[in-house]
């Protein structure tokens, strides 16, 4: 009879040990599930981890315990915190490098915008510039430029955003720096053509 009730309590723990790795793979498919293909802010990352972790802890201490004595049972505990851990370091440097992503991809669309932009004031300029409508469409630019961040935040991380702000200021400068530069060209050909017109 001891034999019959030792291969049942060794089912029993084989069976709560496969329990225990469906919960750690379902809670992590499901962080991983919640960050999915977005950089998502360090801390919330690690907010998640700890939430999920909880969540997982929580259903090993009413489902799975009560198979394993002391020892054992902080064994599986320790071992299914060491797979979280490993999960987020996995999907830290996951994020890590979609954030350098992120930024890219922002700095893309600002300089796409500050040209579009561009092409646009261009298209309505007129023959003679002067100072005053140089200064007006300079803050035409900043608008532009805070209209892009608005836009901006509202699609990507803010963090990462801010990461960019540097970089976004230079992008839209340089295209108003590029613009103010054609326009004194535009000006000075237009005045030579009048000269030799008279």
């Amino acid at each position: 009879m001891p034999k019959v009730e030792a291969f049942h309590v060794a089912s029993k723990k084989t069976e709560k040990i496969k329990q225990i790795k469906q919960i750690e793979v379902e809670s992590i498919a499901a962080m991983e599930t919640k960050v999915g293909g977005k950089y998502i802010d360090p801390k919330k990352l690690g907010q998640l981890h700890d939430e999920r972790l909880a969540e997982a802890l929580k259903k090993f201490d009413k489902d799975v315990e009560d198979i394993f004595d002391d020892d054992e049972s902080k064994t599986y505990r320790e071992k299914m915190e060491d797979v979280f851990r490993l999960a987020h370091l996995r999907l830290s440097e996951k994020n890590k490098k979609h954030k350098g992503s992120v930024k890219v991809e922002i700095c893309k669309r600002a300089a796409d915008a500050a040209q579009d932009y561009k092409v646009q004031l261009v298209k309505k300029l007129a023959d003679n510039v002067n100072e005053e409508d140089m200064a007006i469409y300079e803050r035409e630019f900043k608008r532009s430029r805070s209209s892009f961040v608005q836009w901006a935040n509202q699609t990507f991380d803010v963090s990462v955003v801010g990461e960019c702000m540097d970089a976004i200021q230079r992008i839209f400068m340089h295209k108003f720096e590029e613009f103010e530069s054609e326009q004194l060209k535009h000006q000075e050909q237009m005045e030579l053509k009048s000269k030799e017109i008279i």
